[in-house]
């Protein structure tokens, strides 16, 4: 089996709300095990990354298990990502592309002046997005496509947001994904990544950037663009 079937199936096998066991998460791919505290190194080997939320440590080459641990990368250090990004996007209808849980679209539909579509490749993210919006009464339509084809009009949203997904392709796929994005946009369309010397691969990352090579995105697009830094790059390129 070859790398990119995997990674073009993987969203596709994930189901968020399957039946499971209290505390554990199976599929073909992988086990993930809830556990209260690691008091120990897992099997004398150490953890492979341990994070604010989850410790992943080897034993027999399966059983990744989750913790509370401390270590780089919470899911809190993304808070100023989204902040920031609810500074940048105005009023008006937005589609957020590459959504996974939709952190970012919840909070967009927060605000009574922003209609909000997500859109994800994975069709169960995009299901336990619709579950808890719901849930917390709050409107977010979803749309399960790739991020390079996506099934709206031109010019079918006035703000397009790219959070943090060009890390996650090619750099082939990310000018598809900003041309797509373009397409789409009537307004502007928002793209932040995260600054690597080299990709982060823990965390599914493929590409990394600097502002060269977002200066070099923007280029590419011969639109009006700027390029800023605040935890991580922005790079914000006029449509229309």
């Amino acid at each position: 089996m070859s790398e990119p079937y995997l990674i073009q199936s993987l969203p596709q096998a994930i189901d968020p709300l399957a039946p499971c066991p209290a505390g554990r998460y199976v599929d073909h791919l992988v086990s993930v095990l809830r556990a209260e505290r690691l008091d120990g190194p897992g099997g004398g080997t150490g953890p492979v990354i341990r994070t604010e939320h989850f410790c992943l440590t080897r034993q027999c080459w399966r059983a990744p298990t989750g913790a509370n641990g401390a270590g780089p990368g919470p899911i809190s250090a993304f808070a100023p990502v989204y902040a920031h990004a609810l500074q940048l996007i105005p009023a008006g209808r937005v589609l957020d592309v590459g959504s996974c849980f939709g952190f970012l679209p919840l909070l967009l539909a927060e605000r009574p002046a922003n209609t909000v579509t997500a859109s994800d490749l994975s069709g169960g993210t995009m299901r336990l997005l619709a579950t808890v919006a719901a849930a917390r009464g709050v409107q977010v339509s979803t749309l399960v496509c790739e991020a390079a084809r996506i099934p709206v009009a031109d010019d079918w949203a006035e703000t397009v947001s790219v959070i943090h997904l060009l890390e996650h392709v090619s750099p082939e796929h990310a000018r598809a994904v900003l041309g797509e994005a373009l397409r789409v946009a009537r307004r502007q369309v928002v793209v932040a990544v995260p600054f690597e010397e080299q990709p982060s691969a823990a965390y599914g990352h493929v590409d990394s950037f600097d502002l060269r090579q977002l200066r070099d995105l923007g280029e590419r697009t011969g639109r009006p663009w700027s390029v800023h830094e605040h935890h991580g790059g922005w790079l914000v390129v006029t449509a229309g």
